[in-house]
């Protein structure tokens, strides 16, 4: 397995005293108290392994985990195959006022497990889809903190810096272009934020879902068999 627990938390703890040492930084400036400290602390644990790695080596770690996970694309493409051929199960399981909701509910969960899963070597932020995942629950916390999402942004830019992730803190250029400061930290909240709000927000939804409807999903075998594939074949 390309990304082994043992050596991301080893890679963690080889930069524990500066990750800290950051956090300590941050909460000064922003009021954080010691404990959502040590909660941002603990949620970069596996981001500082993908964010000490070059892009290249990003990239083939990418391809190599794709390669290795096939068999969980194959499911969720078979999940996709699954509610296309048989859509009239969620008129069965969903409640009469429920039913265009949980419809789209099913549609964005398949869309937002493909896209996880499935490496497309087009993709300009391929290389950065373990950052992207890995990021999560330093957004996440953020988020429970009700920390203002431009400044979630800052503070996503100054770890980025402090780990002299690929070329942030530094301006570049590209033809005429200058890239600075505020180019990338709109690619910050385009690639990295953005995505992972959405898929917060879904989550919420059809978690609140299954909680008011965990009767008619458990008493399906279908629904079940779709559940299984949803949260039994996910990244967790």
């Amino acid at each position: 397995m390309i990304y082994s627990d043992e050596e991301i938390l080893k890679s963690f703890e080889q930069s524990k005293d500066k990750v800290i040492s950051f956090f300590n930084r941050i909460s000064n400036d922003h009021g954080f108290t010691n404990d959502q400290t040590d909660t941002l602390v603990n949620s970069v644990k596996h981001l500082i392994y993908f964010l000490k790695m070059d892009k290249t080596e990003r990239l083939d770690a990418e391809i190599q985990y794709n390669e290795e996970n096939r068999s969980k694309i194959k499911d969720l493409k078979r999940l996709k195959k699954i509610y296309s051929s048989n859509q009239d199960l969620v008129d069965k399981i969903a409640p009469s006022r429920e039913k265009e909701r949980f419809h789209k509910i099913i549609q964005r969960t398949i869309k937002s497990l493909e896209n996880d899963l499935e490496f497309d070597s087009k993709s300009r932020a391929g290389e950065n889809k373990g950052v992207v995942f890995a990021l999560k629950d330093l957004i996440y916390c953020l988020e429970d903190f009700d920390f203002p999402r431009t400044k979630q942004i800052d503070i996503v830019y100054d770890l980025f810096k402090e780990f002299n992730f690929d070329d942030y803190g530094k301006e570049t250029h590209t033809k005429e272009i200058l890239i600075g400061e505020p180019e990338q930290k709109e690619r910050i909240r385009k690639y990295f934020q953005s995505p992972l709000l959405k898929e917060r927000k879904d989550l919420i939804k059809m978690n609140q879902y299954i909680q008011d409807n965990q009767d008619k999903l458990s008493n399906s075998p279908e629904g079940k068999e779709a559940r299984d594939l949803i949260f039994g074949r996910s990244r967790s």
